[in-house]
């Protein structure tokens, strides 16, 4: 049931911070009591960006925003990104590999012990890392192992269609920028002939907002044009398509 509703939430297309919390807070319901958390990896992966959480507060992911990642890293969740294979601290504490800032910041905010698991990301790096907070010194239940992977199976999936949708942006971006760049108005039809956009010279040529065009048929936006040559010559080429 969780898989599902997280699933749909992402595949809608709902923001990314709200992707990852809503994760965290389906393993707090699946496993009461176990806080958990994903950082976010730059596109560099060289250092953490963000941080989401539904149970644990802000000021957890504020403090481990620009870390850097590498072998030896702020405990368990660097390390993981850096290795891409989980890692376990059953004793933050006694634990040599936490420098004393990080554990101290484990320490303010009740952890005593995690697991971090990679998040796949493209290219076989890792984009994040979930981890799983315990709240007394021991190692993580083989439950609480296949929860933190549950996470990050769905975790890898939000990111990829974040970047997805991001590099769709980014396309559009570039698009417009040509279009309106050009020196003749154009106009963009689907195959009814809905108008999908209009560049910044057929605007200015045509005098109305872009509103009253983008969305409506071709017919409908320029009415009577159906009669004469422009029309007949749009029938032909989608006809002929």
């Amino acid at each position: 049931v969780e898989q599902g509703r997280l699933t749909e939430l992402i595949a809608t297309g709902a923001p990314l911070h709200r992707c990852l919390i809503a994760i965290t807070a389906a393993i707090e319901r699946l496993c009461p009591g176990l806080r958990s958390a994903v950082l976010v990896a730059d596109r560099d992966g060289r250092g953490f960006e963000a941080g989401f959480s539904a149970e644990l507060p802000p000021s957890f992911a504020e403090g481990v925003r620009g870390a850097i990642i590498e072998e030896k890293a702020i405990g368990t969740c660097g390390t993981a990104v850096f290795k891409g294979e989980p890692v376990e601290c059953a004793d933050i504490e006694r634990d040599p590999r936490w420098a004393p800032e990080w554990r101290a910041h484990m320490r303010a905010h009740g952890i005593a012990a995690c697991f971090s698991q990679p998040v796949p990301g493209p290219e076989g790096c890792s984009s994040a890392s979930l981890v799983v907070c315990l709240d007394e010194a021991r190692p993580a239940t083989s439950r609480e192992r296949q929860l933190a992977r549950f996470g990050a199976q769905l975790a890898a999936l939000a990111i990829e269609h974040d970047l997805a949708a991001a590099r769709i942006r980014e396309n559009e971006a570039r698009l417009r920028s040509v279009l309106d760049g050009m020196a003749e108005g154009h106009a963009f039809l689907a195959p009814d002939f809905t108008i999908l956009d209009i560049n910044a010279e057929g605007l200015r040529l045509d005098t109305r907002p872009r509103d009253e065009i983008v969305g409506r048929t071709h017919w409908e936006a320029f009415p009577g044009s159906d009669e004469l040559e422009i029309g007949r010559v749009l029938m032909r080429v989608m006809a002929e398509r």
